[in-house]
């Protein structure tokens, strides 16, 4: 049965776009769990962004009053 399924995933990809197949690539890298070191360091990337624009709003009057523009 899984060499059935294996054929049948091989036959379906044959026509893809370079594109596509990237996709697709991509899709079983993430349910097979596996990752790669561009992929650890892009999110390592956008965790220290957000940590550091976190940091931000609390340094200017961002939310000063807030609850009284909201809610009046």
């Amino acid at each position: 049965m899984t060499e059935m399924i294996r054929n049948e995933i091989t036959g379906c990809i044959k026509n893809l776009s370079e594109r596509q197949l990237g996709q697709v690539l991509q899709y079983v890298r993430f349910i097979s769990g596996r990752t790669h070191k561009t992929d650890i360091i892009n999110v390592g990337h956008k965790r220290r962004f957000l940590q550091e624009y976190a940091g931000g709003v609390s340094h200017g009057s961002l939310a000063s009053d807030i609850d009284e523009e909201l809610y009046g």
